[in-house]
């Protein structure tokens, strides 16, 4: 959780290594509906909050289950 609130962002294959969740099949549609909302960007594999979602963390967050 603590990733998606730095520039950087969550890498999604090491997070899906160390936890055996694999969060771009697990939420698929809602990543697509946040990245379609302007709230997350998915560069080289990892996750991270736009500016307009560092606005919201804590919704975005908590949507995806953390």
């Amino acid at each position: 959780m603590l990733a998606l609130r730095t520039a950087e962002g969550l890498d999604l294959e090491a997070f899906a290594r160390s936890t055996g969740q694999d969060l771009r099949l697990l939420h698929a549609d809602l990543l697509q509906q946040l990245a379609a909302a302007g709230l997350v960007e998915r560069p080289a594999g990892r996750l991270r909050l736009t500016l307009a979602g560092m606005l919201v963390s804590n919704s975005v967050i908590r949507a995806l289950g953390f």
